[in-house]
């Protein structure tokens, strides 16, 4: 579950209504980041390490023993648990996820909070990926509302500010992608194993949907503790659940003090145009130097907006 490209790919697609939101020059100005490092996502620990994982000795992988049998899925604790988010009013799930590639090495981690009800999801998430030989920090606050108006807000935390983007019915998809349990698809085979993880052992189901073989393993509670993708190609991906509420959001799903600002297109000179109640500012970028400057009338609001630099940085890692 490439969790950061799948919310990426929703922020990209409210971005693809402003050109200047991925303006040449790299950027535009500002600190770095949006803010997102503190907070709840940056608070989560870390998935375990490739070294802690036990998998069963089945289908010739594994060093643990021989476990699989197959699983009915009245039985199955993965389709309960499907079952119950699904129809749930809110939801709520903080933990984190590494990738490693088939030689071991890791190639991402990303700790994340997300949270959903009512046509209305939240995801905070922070973390690195390598591109090349270079790590690079990630950061990203996103609130989607769906239903007859839906939109994609851009979030900066810290400065409890942000950036609303219409989007046309149906475009606005979910920033959570699998790690909610959302778009899993369950196949008919599934099996009954277990894993060790960290020296415990876990009750685990386990199938291969698309080439893909997924172990979920779960505590006493029979909620998911644990996830692992074994890739067709040799890669994993390595997810740790550290707390998931049924029934409640745990009040993620607003935007209580924050300023928002709607986008509303771009002005004759390309220039980004936002509203904020009867207020409208054109934001600029220099594509030679990326230099950002905000115009309310004839007045420079440029200072008011090193928020709005933070994350148009944020669009440019992306």
């Amino acid at each position: 579950m490439r969790l950061y490209k799948k919310a990426a790919a929703v922020l990209l697609a409210a971005a693809m209504a402003v050109s200047m939101m991925t303006a040449c020059g790299g950027g535009a100005g500002g600190n770095g980041g949006n803010g997102g490092n503190g907070g709840n996502a940056g608070a989560v620990p870390s998935a375990p390490t490739l070294e802690e994982i036990v998998l069963p000795k089945d289908d010739g992988e594994g060093e643990g023993t021989t476990t699989k049998t197959p699983l009915d899925k009245a039985n199955s604790w993965l389709v309960a648990f499907q079952n119950k988010v699904a129809n749930a009013r809110a939801v709520y799930f903080a933990g984190a996820q590494s990738s490693y590639s088939a030689a071991g090495t890791q190639t991402e981690e990303l700790k994340m909070v997300m949270a959903s009800t009512a046509g209305k999801a939240y995801a905070d998430m922070t973390g690195w990926g390598l591109e090349g030989s270079q790590k690079k920090d990630h950061a990203i606050t996103l609130y989607v509302e769906s239903g007859k108006t839906p939109a994609v807000y851009a979030l900066n935390k810290s400065a409890k500010a942000g950036i609303k983007v219409p989007m046309s019915t149906g475009n606005t998809g979910s920033p959570a992608g699998g790690f909610d349990f959302s778009d899993i698809k369950i196949p008919a085979n599934i099996y009954l194993t277990e894993v060790q993880i960290g020296g415990t052992k876990y009750r685990a189901e386990t199938y291969v949907e698309n080439g893909i073989k997924y172990y979920f393993c779960f505590g006493t509670n029979q909620q998911p503790k644990y996830v692992i993708e074994k890739k067709p190609e040799g890669g994993t991906d390595v997810s740790v659940y550290q707390e998931i509420v049924i029934g409640s959001d745990k009040g993620m799903c607003n935007l209580t003090g924050y300023t928002i600002y709607t986008l509303l297109d771009s002005d004759a000179k390309g220039n980004m145009v936002l509203v904020n109640g009867d207020k409208t500012y054109n934001v600029a970028i220099d594509e030679s130097t990326g230099k950002m400057t905000v115009k309310c009338g004839e007045s420079d609001a440029t200072e008011d907006f090193n928020w709005l630099a933070d994350l148009l940085n944020e669009f440019g890692k992306l």
